[in-house]
Order: structure tokens, then sequence, then C-alpha cells
């Protein structure tokens, strides 16, 4: 909770999009909290997604172009409640990743990550991108999400108002890095879907 009221403190100085964040938030929590067994991570990383999910378009601030790298930026500078800067520098990492290339051996920050750090990163970043597929509009259209897994596939019940084409849309263009960090196929379904 202090973490919570931190990281919007924080995302109020830069004017961030406050019902989005912890519309990402809320989803990216479902994800973490209905997936523990393929995950198979612990409370602090949680904490690290807290903190990613609300801030993770706070560099919009600096310029939306380019606005993961400056969110990442920004997120070092924070000192958040309820975070070490050995954790902050984490969330600042995975809110790096929400968008566009993934991790690769160019990027200095993360090479320099203790490996069992970059797989953490790289987990918690696959799942706040699904997050933000989500709330691709920042429309909150997608209310609740329950997760069934079936064989190598993880599907994803959505329900919530309109047709949510885009949101469908956004997952299957955005559920890449996760298919291929958790080695699963990712499925949507909405509660009009037969």
């Amino acid at each position: 909770q202090e973490l919570t009221a931190s990281a919007i403190a924080f995302g109020r100085r830069f004017a961030f999009d406050e019902s989005h964040a912890h519309q990402v938030m809320r989803h990216a929590l479902a994800v973490f909290d209905q997936l523990t067994e393929l995950h198979a991570l612990g409370n602090g990383d949680r904490r690290i997604l807290v903190a990613a999910a609300l801030l993770h378009d706070v560099g919009a601030y600096i310029s939306f172009k380019r606005h993961h790298k400056h969110s990442q930026y920004l997120i070092l500078q924070a000192e958040l409640d309820g975070l070490s800067s050995s954790e902050t520098e984490l969330a600042a990492t995975v809110a790096r990743y929400h968008r566009k290339s993934e991790p690769t051996p160019h990027h200095e920050e993360f090479v320099a990550l203790k490996p069992t750090d970059q797989e953490r990163v790289v987990k918690l970043a696959a799942i706040l991108r699904l997050a933000d597929a989500l709330d691709r509009e920042h429309a909150e259209r997608v209310r609740t999400i329950r997760i069934a897994r079936k064989d190598d596939a993880v599907i994803l019940n959505l329900d919530g108002t309109g047709d949510l084409l885009l949101e469908k849309w956004a997952l299957t263009r955005k559920a890449a890095m996760f298919e291929d960090v958790f080695k699963v196929r990712v499925k949507v379904r909405d509660s009009r879907d037969a």
C-alpha cells in the first residue's frame, strides 16, 4: 500500500495517466497471481511489478517517442517506499521493456544485471506487456481476467464492456515475449465467445 501511494505520488509529478496506470497494475497482478506456478516468482517480484506497472508510461512526460527509455531513466531517480534501490533498478528495467524491443546483449543496463535478475526482469516485463495490451486504448474496457492453463496454452478469458476487439488484437501482438519466455501459447477469449 505504501509502495502504491509512493509510486502514484511520483507519477503525478510527471502528469502520468493515473487511471491507465491503475488498470495496468490490476491486470498485471491478475496475471501474476493466477500464474504463480508458471513464473515461480516471489512476493518481492510482485512489488517490483507493482512499481513497474504503475510507472511504465511515466517517461511520456519527456516524450512519447521512446517513452519506455525515458520511463526507465525517471524510475531510476525515484525513491519508492517499500523498494530497495536494487529493486527500484529492476522495476525501472521492467518498465523499459514494456514495449518495443526485448532485452539484447547491446543493452548495457540489462547485461549489467546478475543472470538471476535478468531472468526476473524478462518474466516481469513479459507479464507487463500483456497487462498493458489489455488497456491498449486507455479506455478501461477489460474488467476482469480469468486465466486457464490447457496443455501448452495459457487462455486469457476477458470480461468487460464492448467487443474488446482492439484489446484482443493488442494481446496477440504483444504476447510474443510472454510465449517465448514461458514456452506457452497465449489464447484470448471474451465472455461473448462461444
